[in-house]
């Protein structure tokens, strides 16, 4: 929701708003219909306890969405959709006949997610051209996404980290590699 709320015009929150609601309606129904086919019940699934990477991941977004921009909102949620067209594509390429994971190539191959994708993709372009000076801010967002993996980030603060669950203690020295471009 983050985004949509710090969004300025209403094109842009209702194009965010259609990109929840398809997740909420349309990729959790392939979520249940898998899990179904798998014989797991939707209690099972309440019941799954998230790995660790999920469990980053999904708090980056969070805080992206409660503490970010909208531009680093935007950077935050880009790659998801991207991750999934790529993959789903790649799936495509290899796949041959139908399988199990037909429905998920499908879906994840559709017209639906790859103008969906295209639009967060522009969306994301014109935040960089619009926001040209947030680099302190991409630049955390940044960290956070090369960082999540491991459950830690550095953050923008100099002599800080932060966990996942969001506490802070002394950073330990590292290198942070060259630094992402502002636009």
């Amino acid at each position: 929701m983050g985004g949509r709320t710090k969004a300025r015009t209403e094109p842009v929150m209702t194009g965010l708003t259609e990109g929840a609601h398809t997740v909420l309606e349309g990729e959790m129904d392939l979520h249940r219909d898998f899990a179904a086919e798998w014989g797991l019940s939707p209690a099972d699934i309440e019941a799954v306890r998230k790995a660790p990477t999920c469990v980053a991941y999904t708090n980056f977004l969070v805080r992206a969405a409660d503490e970010g921009s909208f531009p680093e909102v935007v950077a935050a949620v880009d790659p998801c959709g991207q991750g999934y067209l790529d993959t789903a594509d790649h799936m495509a390429d290899l796949a041959t006949g139908e399988h199990r994971y037909t429905p998920f190539i499908g879906k994840y191959t559709g017209e639906e997610l790859r103008e969906s994708v295209a639009w967060m993709r522009d969306l994301l372009d014109h935040c960089g051209e619009q926001y040209p000076g947030e680099r302190p801010p991409r630049t955390r967002v940044l960290g956070d996404v090369l960082h999540t993996g491991g459950l830690e980030r550095v953050s923008g603060h100099p002599g800080h980290s932060r966990v996942a669950t969001g506490t802070r203690r002394p950073a330990t020295p590292r290198s942070r590699g060259p630094r992402a471009s502002p636009g």
